[in-house]
């Protein structure tokens, strides 16, 4: 790795180099891989005291099927064949972080936009039904999308500290792999154009409550982006309330949380329901 600083810049370059051996005592064992990936990175800073950081970057990535992919998926159905995963990766944002002396002390936001290139992106699919899985690649995706993210922190005097943090992700997953293909610049199955989270807490002396969503839009259950394949977008809100009791030795914790407060009914993947409103109670104990 090389890496370069100077007043306003900061610069580094890498080379990773992966080499795969792989050996089975019985049946088909996956192709050994040998591949280098560069990864390039720039920082700009306008001056020392500034709260912006702008950035860029290029990657590239070379991912090899877990164990599990290859040789022991949901179903055993098993896939020596199946590729890694290649991808080259641009992304270009920047943060803001500034710290404050009032009853916000902290605040930060990013932005980042990128593109992606891929090469047998590897997923997962039904097989012969929707009790059985297996791994397999998409010959050439192309990802575009964009990243935001913002915190908050803050205090009131003389006990009251509280955070709020929110997470958007929009993306185009397409599949690019045949121009001839009747599923050309399809997006992918199980990829939502828009998907995020969002937090708030607040704590007091011992005392600790939060709320928090998390969101996502509709997507395909399969590469046919027909409307039957369609799944409805779905949000989950979760609330908790916490005590921290100090003894002499240690500390415990107890937090009780409601999970899906609106009991809404909704498929992460087709067929497969969701709990509805939940209920727990967790006791943590740590050493001081």
């Amino acid at each position: 790795m090389i890496q370069f600083t100077k007043t306003h810049w900061q610069i580094s370059a890498s080379l990773l180099n992966t080499n795969i051996n792989d050996q089975t005592v019985s049946g088909t064992a996956a192709a050994n891989k040998n591949k280098f990936t560069p990864a390039f990175a720039i920082g700009y800073k306008p001056n020392s005291e500034s709260p912006f950081l702008f950035r860029f970057f290029y990657k590239e990535i070379f991912r090899m099927p877990t164990f599990n992919d290859l040789y022991y998926t949901y179903n055993m159905n098993i896939n020596p064949k199946l590729l890694p995963e290649y991808s080259e990766q641009y992304d270009a944002g920047f943060t803001y972080s500034k710290n404050f002396k009032s009853s916000v002390s902290q605040f930060s936001f990013s932005a980042d936009g990128y593109y992606n290139n891929i090469s047998d992106k590897i997923i997962a699919v039904p097989a012969q039904n929707l009790f059985i899985w297996t791994m397999k690649n998409i010959g050439k995706v192309r990802i575009t999308g964009l990243d935001v993210n913002a915190q908050i922190d803050g205090k009131f005097p003389p006990d009251i500290k509280w955070t709020a943090r929110v997470a958007y992700t929009w993306q185009q997953a397409l599949d690019v792999t045949d121009p001839s293909s009747s599923v050309y610049k399809n997006e992918i199955p199980y990829t939502p154009n828009q998907s995020g989270s969002g937090m708030a807490a607040v704590y007091y002396k011992i005392w600790g409550a939060g709320y928090s969503i998390l969101f996502s839009g509709e997507r395909y259950a399969l590469g046919e982006n027909d409307p039957t394949n369609l799944l409805q977008g779905w949000n989950e809100q979760d609330a908790f309330v916490s005590a921290r009791i100090p003894f002499k030795y240690f500390q415990t914790t107890i937090k009780g949380e409601v999970n899906n407060i609106f009991n809404q009914q909704y498929d992460v993947i087709h067929y497969y329901p969701m709990p509805g409103r939940s209920y727990k109670i967790t006791i943590t104990i740590n050493n001081l």
